[in-house]
């Protein structure tokens, strides 16, 4: 998922930067999970993930999660944002519902 921002004006200075994927899980047998970040720019600003608590689970349900992060807006220049994940410890991450990701202008 990627977002371009516009640049830096009178009234904006940054943008919130929200990535929400409410229905992930992992599965696995070491720790399943799952990392996320958002990049800008080239650069990981946030990052974040879950695993589960047990090396091998008996179920592997749901792990809401949110990051967000404030990102700076740049004068003449676009910023470049977009959220990236990956699986841990090879298991095999699942995101088969809804997700979002916003920028607030401020």
């Amino acid at each position: 998922m990627t977002l371009d921002l516009p640049e830096a004006s009178a009234t904006q200075h940054h943008a919130l930067i929200i990535l929400n994927v409410p229905r992930p899980y992992a599965e696995g047998n070491d720790f399943p999970g799952v990392d996320f970040a958002i990049n800008a720019n080239g650069t990981v600003v946030a990052e974040g993930g879950f695993t589960y608590s047990t090396k091998r689970p008996d179920a592997f349900g749901r792990m809401p999660f949110t990051l967000v992060v404030r990102v700076e807006l740049h004068n003449g220049q676009h910023t470049h944002v977009h959220a990236q994940w990956r699986s841990v410890r090879a298991s095999t991450g699942h995101i088969d519902s809804f997700a979002s990701f916003s920028a607030v202008l401020g």
